[in-house]
């Protein structure tokens, strides 16, 4: 070849990279796009759904056979998991979607006829077995997505379970159930590890066959070459076929992971479809008419349908399920017209369906006969205002939304992680031990894979010192293609052991991350809660944990494989050819410079790619530039062929891991939070006995505390004494300080001077679980978990069926729930209810000193009065009852009441006392008159 002809194809060369890079590109940012927005549709579906669920009702039915799943509804856990995973899963494959039907055939077309200008018919029957082998790892393909499913399975139940913990931390942390809750999440979290495990090998499994297909075809066609053709295998023959094989292995490569991808994305749609089918409510069914403007029933009856709250598996049958309660909850033969421009009322005891009809207004509950009637806009018959006193009426009418800069934060990712966060995670995979192996395993591979075309450049060799073509030549080619086919299954082996080491450490790192981040979230102060917003949170326990359960790994394994892979190519092609290594410092400073401004650029994005993506572009043309005849050239070029490739696949995989990285860097940070101090205090001398406290004694010595060193304090130079087995109320306006002296009991507000004693010991010198479980707080809104009327009064299983129909039976719960079953479905339970439940639980675990924060707000006054006398009775007997008011109704019987302002005692004695005062400093009587109750309250107190 002249000089001229060289250059110009070295000029054509350049060229076609340019145009392929800029192509490339254009299609990866095409792609990008139509990814986005996929997922923004996909998520805006799925938030949609949300909006018109129905409601879960008073009963659970099973579906009857032939049902829809449009009767099943999907638990909190898998909605979140369908939002963070199942759409990005969707969107991501649709970016590469292109791969399938131009890129990848147009490849294999080039490749498949610079193989036939080489190597004549067997470099296309060469072609032909490597497509031919390619469902085996489709095979497998679908082992692998078969574990994926049940990994998805699993990850809801454990999503679920963890945003039961972070809605209701606060009674959860009140009555000191974080341990109970922890085993059960660690539980499900080693359910979910199970299944990845599975998946993690077919993983390995997938890869090994990948590994396996080039060196198969690669021996199979120099066999039919040298041995069935009888050709000579040449240098300037054996590399450039050697070249374009490797050039070849790219699109196959990403054509078997697209296909693994869409089978994956294919369980995602089916999960989104599930849920998408799902029952909605019928709040738009709207009937207009003449008299749309009124609101009320015709003749209605209306009742909740039949629903199960279960989780939407990946692709596995829903059962029915098992006995359901025969009877539902109805609202029968209504006729209710409601006055416009006036206050409407209603009225009854908790349980008998205040709520329900309300909800009925909204379309929430099915409409069996009859016609109801409302208007568009309830502002128009002026019900806002009157409907804010009943139950659930701010969640029937409005959405108040608020933001409070102060506790608000955002996730700002500003420079690359931190070297402490990626030390983090791979001191979590194994020790050094772990690490040896590894790198042992990465260096043998890289040895062996050397030694594959090594050991060509020797067959080659062989042959072209040979003038003619002999029967001992037959005899050498078997020999060089067993050693060949030796050394190629030496480097499968040696691959799938890395492969399993690897994933096993990548199953170790997530485990040890996310026992910590469940043990600081649990042990987290309350104040952090008020602070970090429950979304930001649950993020973290479903997209971020699924990164570093499934991403983190296989990236960062894949970095490291190519720069293995890149550093070799460096080495001998320098040790070859010196003048190499200053061009290769260019291309990877120039390589490196786009990296930075890249990763700087994308360091805010939250979604993480999940599909490894294949280099950019190909160079066809470097495979046919080896034809040569110098013989050690022809390994040189075999190598620099992929060298651009290879840089940039690493650039790429580069700027994935930092991405990926960035969950670890926000679950790290969350592991790092202050917690609160479970050990005691302060030294005591006093050794506890199992019954503490026996006589509930509560003493505020000079307490004064704050929520944080930078806040005023909260309370004020507390001086109080309460005897065991008083009831002693709280009192105050908003802000006053009431919740705050409760917290401090249970030092979920430390003390900055003073102490509180009970029983005569301070609560600092005792564990902060032993204290929390001799002290009860009932908070104001009902706390339910998910489950039965029976998991939601004795979450932990300590009690018995007759303990708890005994309790219930002194609170007259059963007069709304006639059938007293404990099976009965929580989420099925009125406000009322749930308060009663929720108070219920507290008087179970008989501790001594029993706390009420505002706990009866949500019940109406006839019930309220059954509560107390219940307290008064003797399941409450020697107990010591504090309860926090804004009802002064409640109180009004009450041994003694404290007026708090500003977080100061301004008042304080027996109601008889209080209330007969007159004058400037009477604050009782105050709050009485501003109540609205000062009769009633004056009568019962006249009666005491």
């Amino acid at each position: 070849m002249s000089q001229n002809n060289a250059w110009l194809c070295v000029g054509g060369l350049l060229v076609a990279g340019i145009v392929t890079g800029i192509a490339d590109c254009q299609c990866e940012w095409l792609g990008r796009k139509i990814s986005g927005r996929l997922r923004a549709i996909l998520i805006d579906q799925i938030f949609s759904k949300v909006l018109k669920k129905g409601i879960s009702g008073p009963t659970k039915s099973s579906p009857e056979e032939g049902n829809s799943s449009g009767d099943i509804h999907a638990t909190d856990g898998t909605i979140l998991n369908l939002m963070a995973v199942d759409a990005a899963n969707v969107s991501e494959v649709s970016a590469h979607m292109h791969l399938t039907w131009v890129n990848i055939p147009l490849q294999v077309s080039v490749a498949s006829l610079s193989l036939y200008s080489i190597l004549g018919s067997s470099g296309i029957l060469g072609v032909m077995l490597m497509i031919a082998l390619l469902p085996l790892n489709v095979l497998v393909s679908k082992r692998q997505v078969a574990a994926q499913m049940k990994v998805l399975s699993a990850a809801d139940a454990r999503v679920q379970a963890s945003n039961e913990l972070i809605t209701n931390i606060r009674v959860i942390k009140l009555c000191a159930w974080e341990e109970e809750f922890r085993k059960k999440i660690r539980l499900l979290r080693t359910t979910v590890l199970s299944e990845l495990r599975v998946r993690f090998f077919w993983w390995s499994i997938s890869m090994t066959v990948f590994y396996s297909l080039p060196f198969i075809t690669t021996i199979l066609t120099f066999f039919i070459y040298t041995i069935v053709e009888k050709q000579k295998l040449e240098t300037k023959v054996a590399f450039p076929a050697l070249a374009i094989f490797a050039v070849l292995r790219i699109p196959l490569d990403r054509m078997s992971s697209m296909i693994s991808f869409i089978l994956q994305a294919q369980v995602s749609i089916g999960r989104i479809e599930k849920f998408l089918q799902e029952k909605e409510t019928s709040r738009e069914k709207r009937l207009m008419g003449s008299d749309a403007r009124m609101i009320g029933f015709d003749n209605a009856t209306l009742e909740w349908s039949a629903q199960d709250v279960v989780g939407i598996g990946a692709g596995e049958d829903i059962q029915p399920a098992e006995n359901p309660p025969t009877q539902e909850f109805r609202l029968s033969n209504l006729e209710i017209k409601f006055h416009k421009n006036g206050l409407n009322l209603v009225c009854g005891p908790s349980g008998l369906g205040k709520s329900s009809l309300l909800l009925a207004l909204l379309g929430e509950m099915e409409l069996l006969r009859g016609r109801h009637r409302y208007k568009m806009v309830l502002d128009a018959v002026a019900l806002s205002r009157d409907l804010a006193v009943f139950e659930n009426g701010d969640l029937a009418i409005a959405v108040s939304e608020t933001k409070d800069e102060s506790i608000y934060s955002e996730d700002q990712m500003t420079g690359a992680v931190s070297l402490s966060v990626i030390r983090v995670y791979l001191k979590s995979m194994g020790g050094w031990w772990f690490w040896a192996v590894v790198f042992f395993a990465f260096g043998l591979q890289q040895i062996t894979s050397l030694g594959t075309n090594l050991w060509i450049k020797v067959w080659a060799h062989e042959f072209d010192e040979a003038e003619e073509i002999s029967p001992m030549s037959h005899v050498k080619s078997v020999y060089y293609l067993a050693v060949y086919g030796l050394i190629c299954v030496a480097y499968v082996l040696v691959s799938f052991v890395r492969d399993l080491t690897t994933f096993s450490g990548a199953l170790k790192a997530p485990a040890q991350i996310f026992d910590r981040l469940l043990d600081s979230i649990i042990h987290a102060p309350l104040i952090f809660f008020d602070k970090v917003p429950f979304g930001q949170i649950t993020n973290c326990f479903s997209r971020d944990v699924e990164a570093v359960d499934q991403e983190v790994a296989p990236h960062s394994m894949s970095t490291f494989f190519t720069f293995c892979s890149l550093s070799t190519v460096i080495i001998l092609i320098s040790i070859t050819i010196p003048l190499f290594i200053p061009a290769a410092v260019i291309i990877c400073l120039a390589y490196y410079i786009i990296t930075v401004i890249y990763i700087n650029s994308a360091r805010d994005l939250k979604r993480i790619e999940s599909v490894q993506r294949s280099p950019l572009y190909q160079h066809f043309g470097e495979a046919l530039a080896g034809y040569v005849s110098v013989r050690i050239a022809g390994l040189v070029l075999t190598y620099a062929a992929t060298f651009s490739d290879n840089v940039l696949w690493f650039v790429q995989l580069y700027a994935i891991v930092q991405q990926s990285f960035n969950s670890v860097e926000r679950i790290v940070e969350y592991t790092e939070i202050k917690r609160e101090p479970s050990e005691p205090l302060e030294p005591s001398s006093y050794d506890l006995s199992p019954q503490w406290p026996i006589h509930g004694h509560v003493r505020f010595q000079g307490h004064t505390a704050r929520y944080a060193p930078e806040l005023s304090p909260a309370l004020f130079d507390l001086n109080l004494d309460i005897h065991g087995g008083q009831r002693v109320a709280v009192v105050g306006r908003t802000g006053a300080g009431k919740s705050t002296l409760a917290l401090a009991l249970i030092r979920a507000v430390e003390a900055d001077t003073g102490r509180i004693t009970i029983d005569g010991i301070s609560i600092a010198s005792v564990n902060l679980v032993r204290l929390r479980r001799a002290v009860t707080v009932v908070p104001q809104d009902p706390t339910l978990f998910g489950g039965s009327l029976r998991h939601n009064l004795d979450p932990l299983n300590h009690y018995s069926d007759d303990d708890l129909h005994d309790v219930l039976r002194r609170l007259r719960f059963f007069q709304s729930l006639p059938s007293g079953d404990l099976d009965h479905p929580a989420a099925a339970l009125s406000m009322g209810q749930r308060q009663l439940v929720c108070i219920a639980r507290a008087l179970l675990r008989r501790s001594r000193i029993l706390i009420l924060d505002e706990a009866t707000a949500s019940i109406d006054h006839a019930t309220d009065a059954l509560i107390q006398a219940g307290l008064r009775s003797s399941i409450a007997d020697g107990i010591t009852v504090l309860t926090i008011a804004h009802r002064l109704l409640t109180i009004a019987d009450y041994d003694r009441v404290m007026v708090l302002d500003s977080g100061r005692i301004v008042e304080q004695g027996s109601v008889a006392e209080l209330f007969q005062k007159r004058g400037d400093g009477a604050f009782f009587r105050q709050l009485c008159e501003q109540s609205g109750d000062l009769a009633h309250i004056e009568r019962i107190v006249r009666g005491l």
